[in-house]
């Protein structure tokens, strides 16, 4: 093997590893604008969620299809007004076939539909498909409550708010 042909190879990877990571990151943040957005359509997250999918949630149940996912995207819009998600880290690894695990931590921040603003922070572990679409597909989601969902003080929500900004 040449040198060039070995430094061919490397950027190759490079740019390889740069789309995954790009590919996945377009499908997070594409997640998180429908998740932000309180249309109650839940039907876009149908063509991101895959056909074996396993979504394990914080209270520990499991939703399998897109109709639990709706319902469960539907509960949240009726218990929460406002919500904003900031990805504090993000790592993503090519995973087995055509698959990418991807780790994730969120400040989350806030308003209760009673108006009381609240904080979290949540770490995700997500295995998403490249199925040959132009989107990736969600096959697993598993979300660990790092900090639980607590209705604090205003000003505490801003605080927390303005640093993840910054973060």
């Amino acid at each position: 093997m040449t040198e060039n042909s070995t430094a061919a190879d490397r950027l190759r990877a490079a740019l390889t590893d740069a789309a995954a990571e790009n590919r996945a990151r377009a499908f997070l943040y594409r997640w998180l604008e429908l998740l932000e957005r309180t249309t109650g359509d839940a039907e876009p997250l149908r063509e991101l969620l895959a056909d074996d999918l396993a979504m394990t949630l914080t209270d520990g149940r499991v939703l399998h299809d897109h109709d639990e996912v709706a319902a469960w995207y539907l509960g949240t819009r009726e218990a929460v007004q406002l919500s904003l998600h900031h990805v504090r880290g993000l790592t993503v690894t090519p995973g087995a076939g055509r698959t990418y695990d991807l780790l994730i931590d969120f400040d989350w921040q806030g308003i209760a539909k009673d108006g009381s603003p609240m904080t979290a922070r949540t770490r995700h572990a997500w295995t998403l498909t490249d199925t040959g679409e132009s989107h990736l597909r969600l096959s697993r989601f598993a979300v660990t409550a790092v900090e639980p969902f607590t209705p604090v003080p205003a000003e505490e929500a801003l605080a927390r708010f303005a640093a993840a900004r910054t973060a």
